[in-house]
């Protein structure tokens, strides 16, 4: 092929509206029956057909055995299969930079396509790569179109959720000082009752009878004003944790006290106490009382009423531990139950209260840098405190 038709011919290869043409022309002068272009794809490396070159099913053993070869520069003969279903004779020249021209027909030579190729082969290499980019381009484009758009919703919706978490805390603000209005207004009228009634049973010309609901009276008071106390807890434990007082006192005081309060409301049950230590340290002797009173409290209403409730007092190394066992009304604590049982408002079936109890314990001992735990299996079920010994208070 002159060079000039050589020069022609790349021209109108290079263009690929004009390719199939030349494709035909390039046919024509390497004898062929039709010539079909391959590219190499860097990503699966394995070539493919190149645009603007017949098409055909590049497929079945002939066509892998030759564009297998073709992945190697140089000449290369073989048969191959065609859509219609009949095979035949090719070669194929392929270069350095991963593309082939394979030509189809008994007659066909490599030489004119030999000489086209060092040109043509670096071209059809750079529309793929540039086919590639522009595909990254458009994903890369949809993808950031997709981000965005997921960006404005995700904005929204925390938007939304910030709204609503201000109204969630809004509300709970107005619930929590609800309560302590409820709790302070309730306290001087229900102290009126108390201290009304009890000046009733003093009095030697009461009845039988005005004695008996006197004292109903008094014991519904009583447990109204530990309701209450219970919810003012709460509340300063939800605002900024439960304050306490350190004075220099001895921990034995609170639990003897609290024994001799909880003997005087319940004659029938048993209290055995044992402290190995008087328990000398700083401590809330009001708040400490509290501690003891509840988990008393909370085991003789779960424990078995002929049974003995168990309170020791001793210390373990530098720290003191109060243990409170008592025997169980029905099963054991389940093990998933345990963790939970100083949650706010968790009532048991025999409960009478808020189901404060137990967290007012558990904020009063870490308010004292102590903790507090619990334990169960089928007989009984025990409360630890662990507590340092503490300092003073600052004025």
């Amino acid at each position: 092929m002159e060079p000039a038709a050589t020069l022609a011919l790349l021209r109108d290869l290079a263009r690929p509206e004009r390719r199939p043409e030349a494709a035909a022309r390039l046919a024509g002068h390497c004898d062929a029956e039709a010539v079909f272009g391959f590219v190499l794809d860097p990503e699966i490396q394995r070539l493919i057909p190149a645009p603007g070159f017949p098409a055909t099913v590049a497929g079945g053993p002939g066509w892998e055995a030759l564009l297998t070869q073709c992945l190697a520069p140089g000449e290369h003969r073989g048969t191959v299969e065609l859509s219609t279903g009949s095979s035949r004779p090719a070669i194929s020249v392929s270069g350095e930079a991963g593309a082939a021209l394979v030509l189809l027909g008994e007659r066909a030579r490599g030489e004119a396509a030999a000489a086209v190729l060092p040109v043509l082969g670096p071209l059809l290499a750079a529309e793929h790569v540039a086919r590639i980019c522009q595909g990254q381009v458009r994903s890369a484009g949809q993808a950031a179109r997709q981000a965005n758009a997921l960006a404005s919703s995700l904005d929204a919706a925390r938007g939304e959720l910030e709204k609503a978490v201000h109204a969630k805390h809004q509300v709970v603000l107005e619930q929590e000082r609800i309560v302590g209005v409820l709790g302070h207004d309730l306290r001087n009228p229900l102290q009126a009752v108390i201290t009304g009634t009890a000046l009733l049973l003093g009095d030697p010309a009461c009845s039988e009878k005005a004695t008996r609901t006197l004292r109903r009276i008094q014991t519904s008071g009583l447990r109204m004003s530990r309701m209450i106390s219970d919810l003012l807890d709460f509340e300063r434990s939800r605002v900024g944790g439960l304050p306490v007082e350190r004075v220099e006192a001895t921990l034995a005081q609170a639990v003897r006290q609290a024994v001799e309060e909880l003997e005087v409301a319940n004659p029938g049950r048993r209290f055995l106490v044992r402290c190995t230590s008087e328990g000398h340290g700083h401590w809330d002797v009001g708040r400490m009382l509290q501690v003891v009173s509840n988990l008393l409290g909370n085991a003789v209403q779960h424990s078995l009423e002929n049974s003995a409730i168990e309170v020791v007092l001793e210390e373990v190394g530098e720290r003191l531990r109060l243990t409170v066992a008592s025997a169980n009304k029905t099963a054991a604590v389940p093990p998933d139950e345990l963790s939970r049982l100083f949650e706010p408002f968790r009532r048991g079936s025999a409960s009478a209260g808020l189901g404060l109890g137990l967290y007012i314990v558990q904020q009063i001992v870490r308010a004292h840098g102590g903790q507090v735990s619990a334990t169960s299996d089928p007989e009984r079920t025990v409360f630890r405190v662990e507590l340092p010994r503490g300092q003073p208070s600052e004025p």
